[in-house]
């Protein structure tokens, strides 16, 4: 399944961007469903620490990944691995598009293929825009803002047991 390989959930799973660290700390029941729970540290540009939350995901058989909002009441569908490329689905507020299926990604020469790209827009706000890469086995590699040119870049990560190194 797509959300194994591309939305991988083990706890103790860490992913070291420029800007922040995500790591899988357990699982948590809200509304009868099981959540992966991931701690957020954020940092500046100076590698301070400024901030840190919480975030809860939920992997559905059938391919699709939710997350859970900050009320705790209601989820949102944030991938759905289903959906043919170039098509889109609404979700919240949000048109999510699934804009390809066989991306190659470089970061710092090491070449990552068969990268799958969502893109999210809000249709009634500006700048929203942004796109959300995975990568297989990996997970979550970048993150970038088509409006303000922001977005962070995976440096390296533990995923399933395995090291990756992209700095």
């Amino acid at each position: 399944m797509y959300h194994d390989n591309y939305f991988p959930m083990n706890i103790g799973d860490t992913w070291n961007y420029r800007h922040r660290t995500d790591e899988v700390k357990g699982v948590k029941t809200f509304n009868n469903r099981t959540y992966y729970e991931v701690q957020s540290d954020s940092y500046d540009n100076t590698g301070q620490y400024y901030n840190s939350y919480k975030s809860y995901y939920r992997v559905e058989p059938g391919e699709k990944v939710y997350q859970l909002n900050s009320d705790s009441s209601t989820e949102f569908l944030i991938y759905d691995f289903t959906v043919p490329v170039n098509h889109s689905w609404t979700s919240q507020d949000w048109n999510i598009t699934n804009s390809t299926d066989s991306k190659v990604i470089t970061i710092k020469n090491n070449h990552i293929g068969n990268c799958i790209e969502f893109d999210y827009d809000i249709p009634q706000a500006a700048d929203d825009e942004h796109a959300i890469i995975l990568a297989p086995g990996i997970g979550r590699i970048i993150t970038a803002s088509f409006a303000w040119g922001l977005g962070d870049t995976l440096q390296s990560a533990h995923v399933n047991g395995v090291y990756y190194d992209f700095e």
